[in-house]
């Protein structure tokens, strides 16, 4: 008999058809300094390419849970010999999916009967796609999903299989659980092992992405950390969303979804039998492991199948490092010695594992080549103009001691201080004198606040009832001590940023103990910014010419606070040089598709916003979009481009503004490697474009914006997934590059163009404080630096 067909194959591996923008031409004559790297990206040649890879949809009579795909394996695993003898070759499966790379003539369609657990079932495999692995499979990652998606499984069975790596996670990172560094004195366990994925890449080019990973296991549980929590709130916004170990068996690495208080150790369930069991007594009988604490309660897990597993806190361990951890540079300085290699350690590290992995792929048919060479160029430093010089960076980063663009002048201003902090409040006052002058900045005396208290309300009121007899005051410097920092700090900003609408600064009294004076120097460019005035200005392009050009920069951030909330952050410019802003905030549920409409909407308020300041609507837009994964770009695509795009004719039925959209991915792998005159692996140089070899057939490209000196640098991905403009190919690199300078809390360049670190920045301060909208009278400014 043949089975009824249930959730055939097709279903998971189809996706939509999407239409990426290509890469536009370069202006003519470009020529930018040209250079090879090596990257990890190593191409996978394919000995008998016309071999078919056949796909087999699977189903079972009685039919199973469409998402138990454990279940699939298992009875799968039962019937192997069969399978093997019919297709005469091996299979891999994956969900409802079975791969084969099989001569097998008659192949439509069989039947195999296989008892499991006192029931007898029928597996149905029937062919519903039928690829190959040669070179027009390739064409992209979406016309070689299910070519990528065979080629991934037989690597996932190397490495556990062969290599006996365990996968933590759903990331394809691989680690050898033998080979770990013990940091007793921090009570932390630090893993090595890699990432591996195949992607199709430039020129319909298949590649085995490897990158080395570590992974951060502390050694304390997750009810040692449970018994420090206060509440059952508490221990929920701790734990849900982070990934536990299991500190028995192969230790597996889980999610936590929920914490059960109704459930603890001696609760029962049904196991594998069919008969209630408690959980105490099942690890008794499975592990020979004594749970102690019979009353703490259960963590949830939620598998991919949909399946709920309850674990005991006990028997987990916690993963990553605490943030007590992270403000220890003791404790980040010897972490570093294991996670952080050098560009020639983590390139060997590379090569080893390709060569390992190569050992068996050759069984396969399949063979990775020994160098990744790929072709870059090296774009120059952009000119820094300030207020009475320019300059030109070297390496990057660079120092000044010269007039800024725009120079503010402190005359109205207060400092609210702790009693105790008295000298250090004079020693401020008279050391931002003191550093004033070389930046042009004026800075008069200032009023003052004394506080006698260290209750994070008397701050705020102090402030409020000073603003309401002051109302024109520029900003608000406040000193305080160490310990009054967690508390008085959220207030402040509440106040200052929500309620008040004036630009606050706030220091920590510790801060100014060392190089009093460098440390005054920095806090007064901050605050320049944050009254609006910009520090410097970044040259354009040669190319750029004159545009009414504005530039976006989005972030989002999830589960903010213990309503899960999500925001935008939001930074426009509003002036042809990128330096006067339009930012905002838009808090949220958290969701998916209602973010489309808000962002629309905050895109229309900064056209208005520009043309209120320049008597003219901008006629380039160019939108660099941080926080969204891959699986969120089909819906960036077909939601938020043409939301935006529809946005513009509701301005005026005749405002057509050349509009591009550019995803921005930094958590990435990709890996490029240099080399220096002695022949050593180093880091690219800041300026280092790769759109060649190791980018999509379409236009995407990544950049190293910084000089790294220390560890492996990460290149930021740009993905363009719009682009309605005229601008070259160079013009998007050049530009991206130079406004990656124009962020005024460091002198050089950061990863991303400055308004998207502003947008990062702005959403950090609203989830680390008062998880709202701040007052429009700080719109236009730096006030979240």
């Amino acid at each position: 008999k043949i089975c009824k067909m249930v959730e055939p194959a097709e279903k998971e591996i189809k996706t939509e058809k999407l239409e990426f923008p290509l890469r536009p031409k370069a202006s003519p004559g470009w020529k930018p300094k040209e250079i090879i790297l090596e990257s990890n990206h190593p191409k996978l040649t394919i000995k008998n390419p016309k071999m078919p890879v056949k796909v087999y949809a699977i189903a079972f009579d009685p039919e199973i849970a469409t998402d138990w795909r454990s279940g699939v394996r298992t009875l799968c695993s039962f019937a192997k010999k069969g399978i093997e003898e019919w297709l005469k070759a091996p299979f891999y499966t994956a969900g409802r999916n079975l791969f084969s790379v099989s001569t097998q003539e008659d192949d439509k369609q069989k039947n195999f009967e296989v008892d499991f657990k006192n029931q007898k079932y029928t597996i149905n495999l029937k062919k519903v796609r039928e690829t190959s692995l040669s070179d027009e499979v390739f064409a992209d990652n979406q016309t070689s999903l299910a070519t990528r998606q065979y080629l991934n499984i037989v690597i996932k069975k190397i490495l556990s299989r062969d290599l006996k790596l365990v996968e933590w996670g759903h990331n394809s990172k691989y680690y050898d659980l033998k080979n770990k560094e013990n940091i007793t004195m921090y009570n932390l366990s630090i893993y090595q092992g890699f990432k591996t994925s195949c992607e199709v890449y430039a020129n319909f080019t298949p590649r085995l992405l490897i990158d080395f990973s570590s992974r951060i296991i502390r050694t304390d549980t997750v009810l040692d950390a449970m018994k420090l929590l206060k509440t059952e709130e508490d221990i929920r916004d701790e734990f849900i969303g982070r990934s536990v170990v299991a500190c028995y068996a192969n230790q597996r690495m889980y999610k936590v979804f929920d914490v059960a208080f109704n459930l603890n150790p001696l609760s029962k369930f049904s196991n594998d039998e069919n008969k209630e069991i408690s959980y105490s007594e099942y690890y008794k009988k499975k592990y020979n492991i004594t749970i102690k604490d019979l009353t703490q309660p259960l963590l949830l897990h939620v598998t991919r199948d949909e399946r709920k597993l309850y674990l005991i806190p006990e028997l987990m361990n916690m993963t990553g490092l605490t943030d007590e951890m992270r403000k220890n540079s003791k404790v980040m300085y010897r972490v570093a010695q294991d996670t952080r290699l050098e560009p020639g350690d983590r390139y060997q590290r590379i090569c080893d594992t390709r060569d390992a992995l190569n050992k068996y792929l050759e069984k396969e048919g399949l063979i990775l080549e020994k160098s990744s060479k790929v072709k870059a160029f090296r774009l120059a430093p952009p000119d820094i103009m300030l207020g009475t010089k320019s300059l030109t960076p070297d390496r990057g980063n660079y120092q000044f001691r010269d007039p800024v663009k725009k120079p503010a002048n402190f005359k109205d201003w207060v400092v609210v201080y702790h009693k105790n902090n008295y000298n250090d409040a004079e020693g401020l006052l008279n050391n931002m004198k003191k550093a004033s002058g070389a930046y042009g900045i004026k800075v008069g005396d200032c009023n003052w606040i004394e506080i006698s208290e260290t209750k994070s309300a008397v701050w705020g009121e102090k402030i409020t009832n000073y603003m309401r007899s002051n109302p024109n005051t520029q900003i608000v410097v406040v000193l305080i001590p160490p310990p009054a920092k967690p508390h008085v700090y959220p207030v402040i900003k509440q106040v200052c940023n929500k309620e008040l609408g004036v630009p606050s600064q706030v220091i920590v009294t510790t801060s100014l103990q060392k190089n009093t004076l460098a440390v005054c120097s920095k806090i007064l460019l901050q605050m320049n910014a944050k009254v609006g005035l910009p520090i410097w200005v970044t040259a354009n392009p040669a190319a750029w010419g004159k545009r009414k050009a504005m530039m976006i920069g989005v972030d989002v951030f999830h589960n903010i606070g213990k309503l899960k909330k999500s925001c935008i952050g939001f930074c426009a410019t509003l002036d042809d040089a990128f330096t006067r802003i339009f930012a905002k905030i838009k808090m949220q549920p958290k969701a998916g598709d209602e973010f489309m409409p808000s962002l629309a909407n905050l895109v229309r308020e900064a056209i208005m916003k520009y043309l209120e300041v320049n008597k003219a609507l901008p006629e380039l837009i160019i939108m660099y979009r941080d926080g969204v994964g891959d699986s969120q770009i089909p819906i960036v695509m077909e939601v938020e481009t043409k939301l935006i795009r529809a946005m513009f004719a509701k301005i005026d039925p005749e405002y057509k503004p050349e509009f591009a959209e550019i995803i921005v991915k930094k958590r990435i792998d990709d890996r490029f490697f240099g080399s220096n005159a002695k022949g050593e692996v180093v880091n690219p140089s800041s300026g280092t474009v790769v759109a060649r070899d190791v980018v999509s057939n379409y236009f995407d490209f990544f950049l190293v914006a910084q000089d790294v000196n220390m560890g492996s640098c990460t290149p930021t991905h740009y993905n363009v997934v719009c682009n309605e403009t005229s601008l070259t190919e160079d013009l998007f690199y050049e530009l991206t590059y130079r406004q990656c300078y124009n962020y005024y809390n460091w002198n050089g360049p950061v990863r991303v163009p400055a308004v998207v670190m502003y947008a990062h920045k702005l959403g950090f301060l609203v989830g680390q404080t008062y998880k709202d909208e701040h007052h429009p009278r700080l719109d236009d400014t730096y006030f979240f630096l």
